[in-house]
């Protein structure tokens, strides 16, 4: 399909309400963990530039747009709200965005129902398989979740402990509603970005999972801010080249 053609729409309001449906029910599951994915309360996080007892939100574009138009926003959304992008493929002009916000709420939302996808699918978020639908893989957690083992850490989230599995099968039900070149896109960058900084801090700074898991994190917390875990080419490479799967399946579509 060239450029000329015309594009797959951005996903429409029943689409965005259909995801936006979905629910993880296994109980009070924060009372075993003291709320830990909203409020970022893990002794060894001892973070000293990010925000504490909150969490950072990560939305796609189109998600921040749904809900900020349909009044749909958790209370202090709008205020630490801030769009960035990405530009992979220079030669096309294909750019990604992402908005953030700061969740200072502590688990309390003032709209359960529309809190973020990002927050719906913790512990596990889904990666879409470009060439069928399928959610066959995923991204364990937040950015600062990728290390635990490597550190000999437990991992803080009960879920993730003690029904990891049936979370997965739970999550991989959402696979229809997932269909849709924006998602797919859009989840598998997640997916990337995350794998990225993962990736890079293993092997550029191995020596730091040595050290006391407090002393890593702080140290995480600084070279990630400075983007010490980035390679800007081969991050668009790898962007470049997921698209282009995606491409091949649903033809040219609006990011």
């Amino acid at each position: 399909m060239t450029e000329l053609q015309s594009k797959t729409a951005y996903p429409s309001d029943a689409a965005w309400e259909t995801l936006h449906s979905f629910e993880l029910k296994f109980g009070d599951c924060w009372k075993n963990c003291g709320g830990y994915c909203c409020k970022t309360n893990h002794p060894t996080q001892n973070f000293a530039l990010m925000k504490k007892d909150s969490a950072g939100m990560v939305f796609m574009p189109q998600e921040y747009e749904f809900l900020k138009k349909h009044t749909r926003l958790q209370t202090g959304f709008e205020e630490s709200h801030r769009h960035h992008t990405f530009t992979f493929d220079k030669e096309r002009g294909l750019t990604l965005g992402f908005d953030t916000a700061v969740c200072s709420l502590g688990g309390i939302c003032s709209l359960p129902q529309y809190r973020p996808l990002i927050c719906k699918f913790y512990p596990y978020y889904p990666i879409v398989t470009p060439e069928d639908g399928s959610v066959n893989d995923f991204i364990t957690g937040s950015l600062i979740d990728q290390y635990w083992g490597d550190l000999g850490v437990e991992h803080p989230c009960w879920l993730h402990r003690t029904q990891g599995p049936a979370v997965k099968i739970a999550v991989q039900k959402s696979a229809p509603a997932l269909d849709h070149p924006y998602f797919i896109f859009y989840m598998g960058a997640a997916a990337i970005f995350a794998n990225h900084i993962t990736r890079h801090c293993r092997s550029d700074h191995l020596a730091t999972f040595k050290e006391d898991p407090r002393k890593f994190f702080r140290g995480w917390e600084t070279m990630y801010l400075m983007g010490a875990f980035i390679n800007v080419e081969e991050l668009a490479l790898e962007l470049k080249e997921f698209h282009s799967r995606v491409e091949r399946r649903h033809g040219a579509f609006e990011i």
